[in-house]
């Protein structure tokens, strides 16, 4: 039956193609829209998975990664007190701050660390130093590479040049690229005397102290790293109807195409069924030929559509490099699941054809 499948499809090689093409279309487009989202997430959660830090400290009331945190720098000394905590630093993370290279006037998230501790800092650099001193930044790879800068040039952040010492990897948050200074020198350009953003903590045992620091100091709300992910990025999932919708729309078009294909080869070949049930073949016999011709196209367009995307992906990366496109294999199953589903959706009306099919029509002109 496989091989009957087959023949019919291969036979009107131009309709196979074209069809293919249609499915594999619509799978990368699932995948492409998931991948986009889900290069999202990597890159905004990547720094503070990266940050070296335990428990992040904010101000009671704090929302998300969009939303202003101030704290008392006097917290610090509380917060060493408590047991099971080890190391504490605190960051200036400002989102949107305005910075100048040459007449450009830029957007990037400003973070103020701690280079003796790390904690909040880079963790990876590409060139040059994380031990940058007072008057010195680091500044993203994409950021330098975009207005062509360099370990030496000069950034001004509110009248206040600071010379390129380091240029960071894995920096890039899509919209913002991140520039990290001294945390004094961070305070001094913002005017943050005595004010601080976030308090990073290392602990023995997180979760304890993490409640821990929530019932003894006030006006805080403390959170593990991963808490922290979830609390933070909580926004990003406003996108999922969005994704929901394109992924139903993908597999629409995905049915649609097969069907028609299917349905067209079933109609054409009426006569050919009319045979089979002429000389003996069963009903199921003739619907495992339709499911076949079905399944044959869902699969090649799935495997098509993963080529695609990552020839599509190779091309955005030289072109659009701040964009990151980042497929899981939970991602990959699943849209394969729903190509086995296209496949099975769109052989209905065909089947419903074939099992009406009287065999005496084999005996009319």
């Amino acid at each position: 039956m496989v091989s009957i499948a087959r023949r019919n499809l291969f036979q009107e090689k131009t309709r196979f193609i074209i069809s293919i093409t249609g499915v594999a279309v619509a799978i990368m487009l699932i995948l492409f829209l998931s991948g986009i989202f889900q290069g999202f997430l990597v890159l905004y959660k990547s720094y503070v998975l990266n940050s070296g830090a335990d428990i992040w400290v904010a101000s009671d009331g704090w929302r998300d990664f969009h939303s202003i945190s101030m704290l008392p720098r006097d917290i610090i000394s509380d917060i060493k007190k408590i047991d099971g905590v080890r190391k504490v630093d605190y960051i200036i993370l400002i989102q949107s701050a305005a910075f100048k290279s040459g007449d450009d006037e830029i957007a990037a998230v400003l973070v103020g660390f701690n280079p003796e501790t790390g904690l909040g800092g880079p963790w990876k650099i590409y060139k040059g130093t994380a031990d940058i001193g007072q008057g010195e930044v680091i500044i993203d790879r994409y950021l330098a590479y975009k207005y062509g800068l360099d370990i030496g040039d000069e950034i001004e952040i509110s009248s206040e040049k600071l010379i390129i010492a380091g240029i960071s990897e894995e920096t890039n948050l899509v919209i913002y690229q991140m520039i990290f200074l001294r945390e004094d020198d961070a305070s001094r350009i913002l005017n943050l005397d005595g004010i601080v953003t976030f308090i990073l903590v290392n602990a023995d045992n997180p979760s304890e102290v993490t409640k821990k620091i929530n019932e003894e100091i006030p006006g805080v709300a403390a959170y593990t790293s991963e808490e922290y992910v979830e609390k933070g990025f909580a926004f990003m999932e406003s996108f999922n109807p969005f994704l929901y919708i394109t992924a139903v729309a993908g597999s629409i078009v995905g049915i649609a195409i097969i069907g028609i294909t299917i349905y067209t080869l079933t109609t054409e070949r009426l006569r050919e069924f009319g045979v089979l049930k002429a000389i003996g073949a069963e009903n199921n016999q003739l619907y495992k030929i339709v499911l076949n011709q079905a399944l044959i196209v869902a699969m090649t367009g799935f495997f098509i559509g993963v080529i695609l995307l990552e020839i599509s992906s190779a091309a955005i990366s030289m072109f659009m490099p701040e964009l990151m496109i980042y497929v899981t294999f939970e991602t990959l199953f699943y849209t394969l699941i729903a190509s086995v589903l296209m496949g099975l959706a769109s052989s209905y009306l065909p089947i419903k054809r074939i099992a009406g099919v009287d065999p005496a029509i084999v005996f009319k002109s």
